[in-house]
């Protein structure tokens, strides 16, 4: 039997052993109702979050001969309040930075090409649809008054409102749900996978089934089987879920009336490639150091290594240090470049602003190294630790079994 043929039969019994297709509908239905039922039973428990909110109109830059601008103008001069969510004011040197520290929700003022523009730190916040809709009924009367309330204008000087957002560039922040995204996935995918590998790798070791396999195929091909099978049923799993956000994303838009904004992951080819090939880099090297690590496990109710299971989410959560620091930083391009951390580091790097072409390669090269480097290496760790019971090999045993087995 060829190498490939007997890793192809060990993945497909791996896979099928534990893919249920009923539970991977189960999970796509839970998905769907748990995402599309979340926004309404929020606002239920919590309201809908209508706080107030504080916009400058910069007046000055506004042109009085638009009845749309007029409007905006009659925002920041009027003396009363017009909605008893908004405080409008007149746009001074330091708004855009007051919009910055949070002190200042927005500021209104022209677009280049003509209407106005909201200058913002969210991409879409909550309340514009509220303000879009004050400028409204605000600027309809300016409209029809300016057109003579002629019968053929009124359906133009009806049109509705749409405000042109604009974000600030304010770092790493933006990105802060999609890095949530990603590395809780990677991390997830890897934890749901080491489980069952650890479940089976230590069963089939106590209860010596695998001594037998491996007289008939090599260690090599066994872990590379074993991996495969694995990770084939966890990619399975993440398919399904992705399914039913996919859906929910969908529902959750036909409900409120719009779709949301679909994250940079989606809108940017090169970001979403990189973010997915290291990521399932990331997942098999992870994977196949757990492989090594469950071989030399001899009970998994009483074994100190347990704790490794817990290690993967620290590494891979090193992205999450780009929300809080500098991405640029000697460190943070360090962990890029890391093969345990670049997997979620990297994303985040691009993600965060300009990568050089070179350190996305020099990255890529060196977790594909890894990844090689740690088949071989677990291979070996698995051919000598699966006929070990009783007391399990020491660190230094096991760099003893790599370097007999490089020299050999």
């Amino acid at each position: 039997m060829t190498h490939w043929r007997a890793v192809s039969l060990i993945a497909r019994w791996e896979f099928l052993r534990f893919f249920k297709l009923r539970e991977l509908a189960l999970s796509i239905v839970f998905v769907v109702g748990a995402f599309t039922l979340a926004g309404p039973i929020l606002r239920l428990v919590v309201g809908d979050g209508a706080g107030a909110v504080r916009v400058a109109v910069d007046v000055a830059a506004l042109r009085a001969s638009d009845p749309l601008v007029d409007a905006a103008t009659l925002l920041a001069e009027s003396a009363e309040p017009l909605h008893p969510r908004f405080t409008f004011e007149r746009a001074a040197d330091d708004s855009l930075e007051r919009v910055r520290d949070g002190s200042l929700d927005a500021v209104l003022r022209a677009a280049a090409g003509g209407g106005l523009e909201l200058v913002a730190v969210d991409e879409a916040p909550g309340w514009t649809a509220d303000l879009e809709a004050l400028l409204g009924a605000i600027v309809v009367p300016l409209r029809l008054q300016a057109e003579g309330l002629a019968p053929e204008r009124v359906a133009a000087a009806l049109e509705d409102v749409t405000l042109a957002v604009r974000a600030l560039d304010t770092g790493p922040y933006r990105g802060a749900g999609l890095i949530a995204v990603v590395v809780g996935a990677l991390v997830f995918s890897v934890f749901t996978g080491a489980g069952v590998l650890f479940t089976v790798i230590t069963g089939e070791k106590t209860q010596r089934v695998t001594e037998a396999i491996v007289s008939a195929v090599s260690p090599q091909a066994w872990i590379d089987g074993k991996i495969l099978g694995t990770s084939l049923f966890v990619l399975a799993y993440l398919v399904s879920y992705a399914i039913g956000f996919a859906i929910a994303f969908f529902v959750y838009g036909a409900l409120d009336g719009a779709l949301p904004q679909l994250p940079a992951l989606v809108t940017d080819p090169a970001l979403g490639m990189v973010t997915v090939v290291f990521a399932a880099l990331g997942f098999g090297l992870w994977f196949t150091i757990f492989a090594a690590v469950a071989a030399t496990v001899s009970d998994p109710t009483t074994s100190s290594r347990g704790g490794f299971i817990m290690l993967p989410g620290a590494a891979l959560s090193v992205g999450f240090l780009g929300l809080i620091g500098d991405t640029d930083g000697w460190l943070f391009r360090f962990f890029a470049l890391f093969p345990l951390t670049s997997p979620s580091a990297l994303p985040v790097r691009m993600l965060a602003g300009s990568v050089a072409a070179w350190e996305v390669l020099a990255s890529l090269a060196l977790l594909v190294a890894a990844v090689l480097l740690a088949r071989r290496a677990a291979a070996k760790i698995f051919a000598l630790g699966i006929h070990m019971t009783g007391k399990e090999p020491s660190a230094r045993e096991m760099w003893r079994w790599l370097r007999e087995g490089s020299s050999a």
